[in-house]
């Protein structure tokens, strides 16, 4: 057996890794540790309300089938625009819910509250948003 990993060793290794990059690798770990995902096979796929103070916005739809990066698509009209973050390409199953995807591969707007009818994003300083999942399609 080979001697213990030093101190100093470990720091040098931790060193190499970019601060920005350990930060959003932590994030993410924190964000997906707790909580129950949103699945498509939980009927996420499909057709949803997008609405905000009570008032209804648009209609999108989560896609069914994953990328290679993991990253489900989505179809936004420009309808949604003016609501949401710009640059969306796709939808993320995460531990607490599911996540809009940016082109950048960054996790932008999280719906962390859920129903199989019903996904809730709290924003700061803004309205929260509810997707919610037509009668009929359920």
């Amino acid at each position: 057996m080979g001697p213990p990993l030093s101190l100093a060793a470990l720091l040098i290794l931790l060193s190499a890794v970019p601060a920005g990059v350990a930060a959003q690798d932590m994030d993410a770990l924190a964000r997906d540790a707790v909580g129950l995902p949103l699945r498509p096979k939980d009927a996420a796929a499909g057709r949803w309300t997008l609405r905000t103070g009570g008032e209804t916005i648009c209609t999108l739809a989560l896609g069914a089938e994953r990328g290679p990066d993991g990253v489900y698509p989505v179809d936004i009209p420009p309808l949604c625009a003016p609501a949401l973050p710009p640059g969306l390409v796709g939808w993320k199953p995460v531990t607490d819910g599911m996540a809009l995807v940016a082109a950048d591969g960054q996790l932008t707007l999280d719906f962390n509250q859920w129903t199989p009818r019903d996904l809730v994003a709290r924003r700061r300083g803004a309205p929260f948003l509810e997707l919610i999942r037509p009668k009929s399609a359920r």
